[in-house]
């Protein structure tokens, strides 16, 4: 009924504030969404070179395949198939998630930080984990059981922003949108545009003044502090609301932040490629 009615057009204004971006600069988006297309080109051309080499190798027969094994050399991949490594990867990060969730649990109430801050620390620890010790033990031949798993980690520190803005951005949005009452949202819808609109033109002149004030003249630009300023402007409470639900917080409030961030996601791209073509220097016309 009327639930059903409002998540959808709250969706609709998620899709909408992604349109921002190729109605202020189409040309850009346009290059965006080809670059996407063509890294997932790629991935599937190396999926299917990938899966025709093991084809070969199979049809070599399998005397030849027994004892080759362990001393044939790795290329680039370690012969791990990209299906495997993507694969490894995504349970990787779902064990880590359960395991994050279940021990910050178990810390005092008083000394608990928020999920979401748990899980970027641990995240950053498995990386450092994965480069400094798996990939030397992996390198050296200690590790022949876990080699689709280090190289799935490596494979996705390795993935191009594109996708990650086109495929990952839009379910976030329609997650948070579909999730609020709208009921609550209609009575801070007002607030929440002052904060999205005025807020952010307030928070990145103040920004840009102050990263502009602290920095070196010779080094950054008014462009340049502007630009670090419009990319610091776009909140993400997203463990602002789960500290709120976990302190019992009033709905109103929680909704009120998020109906903010949904907003201010536009008006900070907006004020993104303005002040990019203000610190990018123009090329000098060829003659």
């Amino acid at each position: 009924g009327s639930t059903v009615r409002w998540t959808k057009r709250l969706s609709f204004l998620g899709a909408l504030l992604l349109a921002v971006p190729a109605a202020v600069d189409p040309a850009r988006t346009r290059a965006g969404l080809q670059t996407f297309a063509d890294s997932w080109a790629t991935l599937r051309a190396e999926a299917s070179r990938r899966l025709a080499a093991e084809a070969a190798q199979t049809c070599d027969g399998a005397d030849a395949a027994v004892g080759a094994h362990g001393t044939a050399e790795h290329d680039d991949g370690h012969g791990s198939p990209l299906l495997q490594q993507i694969l490894s990867f995504l349970c990787v990060c779902f064990l880590l998630s359960a395991v994050v969730d279940h021990w910050n649990m178990l810390v005092p109430f008083s000394w608990r930080v928020p999920f979401s801050v748990a899980l970027c620390i641990s995240g950053m620890l498995m990386g450092a984990i994965v480069y400094n010790v798996l990939v030397p033990l992996r390198d050296a031949g200690h590790l022949p059981g876990v080699e689709v798993l280090v190289d799935g980690m490596l494979a996705a520190s390795k993935v191009d922003p594109h996708i990650i803005f086109y495929v990952f951005l839009p379910p976030l949005l329609y997650e948070s949108a579909s999730c609020m009452s709208w009921h609550v949202l209609r009575k801070v819808l007002a607030s929440s545009v002052l904060l999205a609109l005025p807020g952010v033109i307030l928070n990145i002149v103040l920004t840009g003044l102050m990263v502009k004030y602290i920095s070196d003249p010779d080094v950054m630009s008014w462009g340049g502090a502007m630009l670090l300023a419009a990319i610091l402007s776009a909140t993400d409470p997203v463990a602002v609301v789960a500290a709120l639900s976990h302190l019992g917080a009033p709905k109103k409030i929680s909704t009120l932040i998020e109906g903010e961030s949904l907003l201010n996601d536009g008006s900070a791209v907006v004020f993104f490629f303005v002040f990019l073509d203000m610190a990018t220097p123009s090329a000098p016309d060829s003659q």
